[in-house]
């Protein structure tokens, strides 16, 4: 793991960060009472890694991190990529050498759904029990990644049907599956208003703050549906025009 001293101008090589440190909101979950174990082991049975969380990119000045708050590790001092130089309303690509640096990743967010809610089912025991029934589409026999029948796919027993035995199961039905009832999305590493997780019920979605569940204080869920309703009946076109 290597970073630049600001003190000396120099690069330095220094311990390995903690796959937990990567995941952006990590402190905002320290904060609430979750260990770097249990964070840890969540980002690892929701079969992330390090390079799922992280982008590895190239950058033309290392002081650009001076003002970083995030862990970055530079990879290579003799790196080439491209960028866009621009001149007036024309660019054109241009390959520069310079640092290689693995950073939190842009799209991080989009793997924190699975995390949380390993976290949270591993802290909360009763957290994973609330289901859906989800209809899907699926064959009795596996197909390749474009649906199509793969004969390497057939097992054995499959293999001694007729043609169109095959066919008619290698075509998608309906079925019903559970699913979880948790709609988990981005957990910004800020306290605001869209850290919150939703509950699928047979009367909608509950807004379900997080700290709510943290603190075992359901008002907090009260309080977030009451504001909620207040403020789509005062923005609604009933009101508009009434």
């Amino acid at each position: 793991m290597k970073q630049f001293n600001f003190e000396t101008q120099k690069i330095e090589d220094i311990e390995d960060i903690p796959l937990y440190k990567w995941l952006k909101p990590y402190q905002l979950l320290l904060n609430w009472g979750f260990t770097e174990k249990e964070i840890t082991d969540a980002i690892i049975q929701s079969d992330n890694t390090l390079g799922s969380l992280t982008d590895r990119n190239g950058y033309q000045n290392i002081n650009i991190f001076s003002h970083w708050k995030s862990p970055y590790d530079i990879l290579k001092t003799n790196h080439y990529f491209t960028i866009k130089e621009y001149k007036g309303e024309f660019s054109k690509d241009v390959r520069v050498n310079d640092f290689e640096v693995r950073v939190p990743g842009q799209y991080q967010g989009l793997k924190h759904g699975e995390i949380l809610f390993k976290l949270f089912s591993n802290k909360y025991t009763w957290f994973s029990s609330f289901l859906i029934d989800k209809s899907y589409k699926e064959s009795e026999i596996e197909l390749d990644i474009f649906g199509r029948l793969d004969i390497k796919k057939l097992t054995d027993e499959q293999k001694n049907l007729s043609i169109n035995e095959i066919l008619e199961l290698s075509e998608k039905k309906d079925i019903i599956k559970k699913k979880s009832a948790w709609d988990i999305y981005e957990l910004h590493d800020y306290n605001n208003s869209f850290n919150e997780m939703y509950l699928q019920t047979e009367s909608g979605s509950l807004y379900v703050p997080y700290e709510a569940i943290i603190n075992k204080d359901f008002s907090i869920i009260e309080k977030r549906m009451k504001d909620y309703w207040s403020k789509y009946n005062d923005h609604s076109g009933f009101n508009l025009n009434h």
